[in-house]
């Protein structure tokens, strides 16, 4: 390298003028730790042609050289060194902290750190680390400890952050021990301060924010638990809680849609719906729920789709049949009101195979049997509704109607009539 550094010496004499020697001669220098002399030559080639990459090196070479000032205890020999660096970015002011570190002016070093974050704030978790310790020196405690906090979300790795999180964590889960006993006896008030304690050692702490949304959702303030999970979601990777964090969000969709479609908001129902099952698609009863909305709406094949995607994830066929037997009732029903009398009681007869329990449909065939001419399939049908349900007034009108081996003219036209009024 000396030989090298002596070969640019005599290049540098025939051609002066030349920035580009300079810069070489300067890693030269840098390559036997000579920073002085590097600074020297780096200034020369800017002066003859300014260079962002130069500049950016000459700041660089600054800051090792303060340093190495401030490690030597040559504290007010680095705070003059420092203003000679025109750029003042954050590497300036970083250094300057340090430096008034070294004369016990904390406050001073304080302002020059937060100078330095709001400089880049994207690549600060150096500075975010001596902020929260000069913070922890001047007795700001909690301040400092939001520095580091802060520095964790930029680095998790960093070693004096790593430290920090190996000490705050067992503090907080004292307090989620707590605040799990206080959800587990549906105590919430008492749940969100323990969470909100916990949260003061472990500001972002996802297993205290899974608690927190879980309150909040069952409060029903689905607003606040989108929050928590958003908040949650910071970490979760680094904890290892991503799959609850997920469940969470999905449960909180599919709440935000049952308390709409409580309300009878069935089409803005859909789409937290839809959310949820972006988030866990495997859920049958978020399945249903859309399942449901479909079904209110009138939209029958969708809600029909979703009953059978719930039916293969295997919900319990007593919660789906019932619903799958009155999809089939409205089809039955849209086919008489079009003469399909024949496709009418295939369908209302599945309704029926699903759910035999309902009074309602058989009364529903028993018209359309009439419409038929088939009485006897229809009092059939009617007595089998009176004796799920005696006092059917319907049915007990109908049946009464009704004489054995005739079938007056009207009733057909009746029944129609009849069926109109109750088509849902």
């Amino acid at each position: 390298v000396e030989k090298a550094i002596l070969e640019y010496n005599r290049i540098i004499f025939l051609d002066p003028e030349c920035a580009e020697f300079y810069k070489e001669r300067a890693q030269l220098y840098i390559k036997i730790s000579d920073i002085g002399s590097a600074i020297a030559n780096l200034r020369k080639s800017l002066k003859l042609t300014p260079n962002p990459e130069t500049e950016h090196l000459l700041s660089q070479l600054f800051f090792v050289k303060g340093m190495i000032y401030i490690n030597e205890g040559k504290v007010p020999l680095a705070m003059d060194f420092i203003e000679q660096n025109t750029q003042r970015d954050e590497q300036y002011h970083y250094l300057k902290a340090f430096g008034f570190i070294g004369v016990n002016e904390k406050v001073q070093a304080l302002r020059e750190i937060e100078t330095c974050i709001k400089l880049n704030p994207l690549n600060c978790a150096e500075a975010l680390v001596l902020k929260g310790k000069l913070l922890w020196s001047l007795g700001r405690v909690e301040e400092g400890n939001n520095a580091f906090w802060e520095a964790y979300d930029y680095k998790p790795q960093h070693k004096d952050v790593q430290e920090f999180v190996k000490i705050m964590k067992p503090k907080a889960f004292k307090w989620h021990e707590k605040a799990v006993k206080a959800i587990f006896e549906e105590d919430y008030k008492s749940a969100i301060h323990l969470i909100n304690k916990g949260l003061q050692y472990y500001k972002d702490s996802p297993q205290l924010l899974l608690l927190s949304a879980i309150v909040n959702r069952k409060t029903e303030n689905f607003e606040g638990a989108l929050d928590d999970l958003e908040r949650a979601s910071k970490h979760m990777n680094a904890e290892k809680v991503a799959e609850q964090v997920s469940l969470q969000i999905a449960y909180t969709y599919n709440d935000i849609g049952k308390s709409l479609f409580q309300e009878g908001r069935y089409e803005e129902a859909i789409a937290p719906f839809n959310e949820a099952l972006n988030f866990k698609d495997n859920d049958s009863g978020i399945y249903i729920n859309r399942g449901d909305c479909y079904r209110k709406k009138g939209m029958i094949e969708l809600a029909m789709s979703d009953y059978q995607r719930a039916t293969k994830l295997g919900a319990k066929t007593s919660d789906l049949n019932p619903r799958i037997a009155t999809l089939y009732c409205a089809i039955g029903i849209g086919l008489f009101n079009m003469t399909d009398y024949n496709g009418a009681n295939f369908e209302f007869s599945r309704a029926i195979h699903y759910n035999e329990k309902e009074p309602e449909f058989y009364v529903f065939r028993a018209k359309n049997e009439l419409a038929r001419s088939r009485v006897s399939q229809a009092v059939s049908d009617l007595e089998k509704a009176l004796e799920l349900s005696p006092d059917h007034r319907e049915a007990n009108s109908l049946l009464a109607s009704l004489k054995p081996n005739s079938v007056p003219v009207a009733v057909p036209n009746r029944i129609k009539v009849l069926m109109q009024k109750t088509k849902k």
